[in-house]
């Protein structure tokens, strides 16, 4: 399939401009994209789902967590339903053609695994919409399912994270690299990564986290706590985090030459004048949010977010801008400034300036 009319989002009125710059754009060259429905990006469409009652946080009752767990699993088709209607009327538009969706929603807990420290064990719903070229839907789709639902019943009293729990959620972050067409390179380091983040968090205990939660009176206190706790296991805070490595190889790269302390203007004339012209090549292999490279100069990636740009320069020019601005997004972010507003404003300043939109 060949994607067709991405060029009409680019208005200033468009609410998700992050969305063409990344997934659409994406889309031209990878076989599958993911949007991920989240608090931060889409406020006003998980209020509405809240409002429907299918969200776990708007039931109350006396039963166990694991039973809650079932009961929340049975709700999945519902869910899915529900995003699969708002996203071709609220999200994406329904001009857009080349591609099918298929959405996928699984109840998840907030455990030591997402938050560490700052865990909850709270149920909340991960739901996630794919975008493929292919005529199927993709094989993976069942896998990731399949490694969502496991990876919940295995938590240990419906709450807790066991072995069982980090073989499952390895699988599917396996599973997911494949589809979306990641380099091998940088799926074996995150995946190392992760599973070294999930035996540590296992060897200090879910429930030593809660009694630290309990014993601290403030967030500092807590950290200084779970340093400590880390730091008995071997593995220095800052190794605990992916974006921690990503942040001290950018620094190699002397990323403070292209992202200072600026303010929003500043950031905005920024961004206008560095997405007319390629970028340095090093922001290339940010091609995508959520995807960390095993390093920024890793020629696998780069060859990815400049196919990508090729693609579009031939197919699509109008989208090459908005793409560029994209990648100083994904780089800014992975630098600790994530701020979903403002990188909106940017992106949608960016198409605003350019002469060369439709």
């Amino acid at each position: 399939m060949t994607v067709h009319g991405v060029e009409t989002l680019l208005t200033e009125s468009y609410p998700y401009p992050e969305l063409v710059g990344d997934q659409l754009c994406n889309l031209h060259v990878r076989p599958c994209v993911m949007i991920p429905f989240s608090e931060a990006a889409f406020p006003d469409l998980m209020d509405a789902f809240r409002a429907e009652g299918s969200s776990p946080h708007c039931h109350e009752g006396t039963e166990s967590a694991s039973e809650e767990n079932d009961r929340l699993l049975a709700h999945v088709d519902d869910v899915e339903a529900f995003f699969a209607g708002k996203l071709w009327t609220e999200v994406l538009d329904p001009a857009l053609s080349g591609f099918s969706t298929e959405l996928v929603a699984a109840p998840y807990r907030d455990t030591t695994f997402e938050s560490a420290i700052h865990a909850d064990f709270s149920p909340r719903w991960k739901i996630e919409a794919y975008l493929f070229t292919t005529e199927e839907p993709p094989a993976e789709l069942e896998a990731i399912r399949e490694a969502k639902e496991k990876a919940l019943r295995s938590l240990r009293d419906g709450r807790y994270p066991t072995e069982r729990t980090a073989e499952h959620r390895l699988a599917e972050i396996r599973a997911k690299s494949e589809l979306f067409g990641y380099p091998d390179c940088c799926t074996e380091q995150f995946l190392e990564e992760r599973e070294d983040r999930f035996d540590v968090l296992l060897e200090i205990g879910a429930e030593r986290i809660e009694e630290l939660q309990a014993e601290c009176e403030s967030r500092s206190q807590l950290q200084s706590a779970f340093e400590s706790e880390l730091e008995a296991q071997g593995l220095p805070l800052q190794d605990l985090n992916v974006e921690s490595r990503i942040v001290q190889q950018l620094e190699y790269v002397n990323i403070g030459r292209y992202f200072e302390d600026w303010s929003e203007d500043e950031l905005s004339e920024f961004y206008q004048q560095k997405s007319r012209d390629p970028l340095p090549e090093f922001f290339y292999a940010f091609f995508t949010a959520d995807f960390y490279p095993h390093h920024p100069r890793c020629e696998a990636a780069i060859e990815v977010g400049r196919r990508i740009e090729s693609t579009l320069r031939e197919s699509d020019p109008a989208l090459v801008p908005l793409y560029r601005a994209t990648l100083m997004t994904n780089v800014f972010s992975c630098l600790g400034f994530d701020d979903r507003q403002v990188h909106r404003r940017l992106l949608s300043d960016t198409i605003a300036t350019h002469d060369d939109k439709p």
